[in-house]
Order: structure tokens, then sequence, then C-alpha cells
């Protein structure tokens, strides 16, 4: 091969390499799993199964959302 071929190669590679590296380094951080105590609650709150209904202990209206009857 010649050297203009050559050159041409390596430029295109050294381009392609940068070009990598600085798509990997712009990236958004990822936050890992349970990197704080609050996070890893939230991470596991978020990953449980929905809790059993409660049986209903006694006859009447059925509570509102904020528990005011």
């Amino acid at each position: 091969m010649t050297a203009p071929v050559l050159f041409l190669i390596g430029a295109v590679t050294l381009s392609t390499l940068g070009g990598l590296l600085v798509w990997m380094l712009s990236r958004p951080k990822k936050e890992r799993f349970g990197e704080s105590i609050h996070t890893f609650r939230k991470d596991l709150h978020a990953i449980a199964p929905p809790p059993p209904p409660q049986p209903r202990t006694r006859p009447g209206p059925r509570p509102t959302q904020t528990g005011e009857r």
C-alpha cells in the first residue's frame, strides 16, 4: 500500500476512535442500583410485588384515601 492510502486509513481510524471516546464520555451517567440508602429503598419498592389486599374487619363505608371518614 502506498503512503497516502495508509495515511487515510490511519486518519479514519483515529477519527472513529475519537468519536467513540467523545460519545462514551458525553453519555449521561446511569445511577447504580443502591447508590445510597434512599435510592436503594426506592429501588426495592419499585421491584417489590404489590401488597395483598387487606380484609375488612367491620362493615360500613370504605375509608377515603386521606384516612378521613
